[in-house]
């Protein structure tokens, strides 16, 4: 599998999610806290390159963040972006 540039795809240890349209940006704050992998997606950037972009659940509620913890927005389209960079992932498979 191909690193996002400067993306690592180390799973999470501590991570969560619960809904997908209005994820907070506050929840990438929240890290104390007890996130459970809700679902695993490998995605593709406009590049090419495959990122792997984990839903999470602290069971009140959701995020989307990278491997490496970092948030990601979901888009009412089925698409997530990197806020940082703009980027825009596909889902390949889930």
């Amino acid at each position: 599998m191909q690193a996002f540039e400067g993306i690592e795809n180390d799973p999470p240890t501590h991570l969560s999610v619960k809904s997908l349209v209005g994820v907070s940006h506050q929840m990438e704050d929240q890290m104390s806290e007890e996130w459970t992998n809700v679902q695993i997606m490998e995605c593709s950037s406009e590049s090419g390159a495959t990122v792997t972009v984990f839903i999470q659940s602290n069971g009140e509620l959701e995020r989307c963040v990278l491997g490496n913890g970092r948030r990601v927005d979901f888009n009412r389209d089925g698409t997530f972006t990197i806020p940082e960079s703009q980027t825009v992932l596909s889902v390949m498979a889930f």
